[in-house]
């Protein structure tokens, strides 16, 4: 079963290949300053792309 994401769920899963970061502070400074930018990808492109490659996946288009 699928989970429910936030921008904090990501946070819950285990750390594999993570860098030791020195300072918390600027650590959390930077998390911080990212957060407050827009998103990178909004979720109707996100939805467009779903449904051009579910149509890709039918085989009704290129």
């Amino acid at each position: 079963m699928a989970r429910s994401w936030t921008p904090q769920t990501w946070q819950t899963f285990p750390v594999q290949q993570q860098p030791e970061w020195p300072n918390k502070v600027a650590l959390d400074s930077a998390l911080g300053q990212v957060s407050s930018f827009p998103p990178l990808v909004f979720a109707g492109e996100a939805r467009s792309l779903q449904t051009a490659l579910g149509k890709v996946a039918a085989g009704n288009a290129f």
